[in-house]
């Protein structure tokens, strides 16, 4: 899934046990409805894509510093 957004809403919650939920909204992407993003403390990571056209995608993964 590639796209491009400029103009996105978002929430960031803490989660109980460390780590956080990010929800983003885009609002000029007429396919995505909403990407949510998992992060814990130790750096893994959920990424799960809404799209109006397909089912949810979800990607697994580690976040690293470049």
């Amino acid at each position: 899934i590639q796209f491009t957004s400029t103009n996105f809403g978002y929430n960031v919650t803490e989660r109980k046990r460390g780590g956080w939920d990010i929800s983003i909204r885009p609002k000029d992407v007429q396919d995505i409805q909403q990407v949510n993003l998992t992060v814990s403390e130790s750096g893994s990571a959920s990424l799960q894509v809404t799209s109006n056209s397909r089912q949810p995608i979800s990607y697994n993964g580690i976040i690293q510093e470049k």
